[in-house]
């Protein structure tokens, strides 16, 4: 009996005597605060937009100012997102240098146009939108997910950017293309 309590205790003391490493906690990444300003294309600002930096993981709503402020990581390069509903989507990359103390960014928003509802798809319809735009579609172009011609009434929502005008500030890109 002797022999099995001491053989018991050598084992319970083995355990005691072994600690357990610490776990490794990586160090945080510097980061900065990034502010801007939302506003319309023609400068007015807007409050109640929504900024967000979508690989981040972080986003931000804009004050009466038209002002956001979101915090992320330096040397890295960022797409914010901003949307308001009533506005099309706007896009701002943001690079955030590795040595950085602070980053911005401005953004102009356009303006969506009201929808206009063409009353029976099938038939085919016009849709005039500003600026002269207009979107024709013939008798039964408009199919369904499952190949099923659209029936019935459909609203057709276009929000044109004349080039010409200050539109130009809310095209959501920089006129790029790939040959």
């Amino acid at each position: 009996m002797k022999i099995n309590a001491w053989f018991g205790l050598l084992l319970l003391a083995g355990v005691t005597a072994c600690p357990a490493p610490a776990p490794v906690t990586p160090a945080p990444s510097p980061t900065v605060t990034v502010r801007g300003t939302v506003r319309t294309v023609f400068g007015a600002v807007i409050a109640g937009a929504t900024v967000s930096a979508v690989s981040a993981g972080v986003s931000a709503v804009t004050d009466a100012r038209g002002s956001a402020a979101l915090t992320l990581e330096t040397g890295k390069t960022f797409t914010l997102k901003i949307t308001k509903i009533g506005f099309a989507e706007q896009f701002e990359v943001v690079t955030v240098a590795a040595t950085a103390k602070a980053a911005s960014f401005e953004a102009a928003l356009l303006e969506r146009q009201p929808a206009r509802t063409l009353p029976r798809i099938e038939a085919g319809g016009r849709a005039v939108a500003k600026d002269g735009v207009i979107v024709e579609l013939p008798a039964n172009a408009l199919v369904n997910a499952s190949g099923v011609i659209v029936t019935g009434e459909v609203s057709v929502t276009m929000t044109p950017v004349n080039v010409m005008t200050d539109d130009i500030g809310g095209f959501p890109g920089r006129f790029e293309g790939i040959a």
